[in-house]
């Protein structure tokens, strides 16, 4: 995998993602989000207790964005992996529901300083974030 990392609207980034939905996990395994509401039980990390959740992030802007989300979603345990497109402002979540769920994981991103879903971002850490991370109405 390549990626390159910087503030630019016109970054690229190289994945081993696939065009069918399929994502790569941490472990190289493969996770595949098919209901509509964007969770489903069909993993392939061999947790029986694995779900995977779409979280739209309407306040996403850039890959420095991207790293800030996977990094804070990656702390938690029950988090098997994470990965936000930045692009499309949305990122996949596989956790384990024995040990974190949909609501944990949008505080996660809320407290990182951005919105998840309907739900507002933390002002304070929102306010902590560089300056290519905030809204077009809030760059300076």
């Amino acid at each position: 995998m390549v990626t390159f990392i910087g503030c630019s609207k016109n970054e690229v980034k190289q994945t081993d993602a696939g065009t069918n939905g399929n994502n790569t996990t941490k472990s190289g395994e493969t996770t595949q989000t098919s209901k509509t509401d964007g969770t489903t039980n069909t993993t392939s990390s061999g947790n029986s207790n694995a779900e995977v959740v779409k979280i739209d992030l309407p306040s996403v802007q850039c890959s420095m964005c991207k790293k800030t989300i996977e990094t804070a979603l990656k702390k938690d345990a029950g988090v098997i992996n994470a990965n936000v497109d930045y692009k499309n402002k949305n990122a996949t979540v596989e956790f384990d529901k024995s040990k974190t769920g949909k609501e944990t994981i949008e505080g996660l991103i809320i407290a990182a300083g951005y919105q998840a879903n309907e739900k507002p971002a933390d002002e304070k850490a929102y306010n902590e974030l560089h300056g290519c991370c905030k809204l077009p109405k809030d760059q300076k």
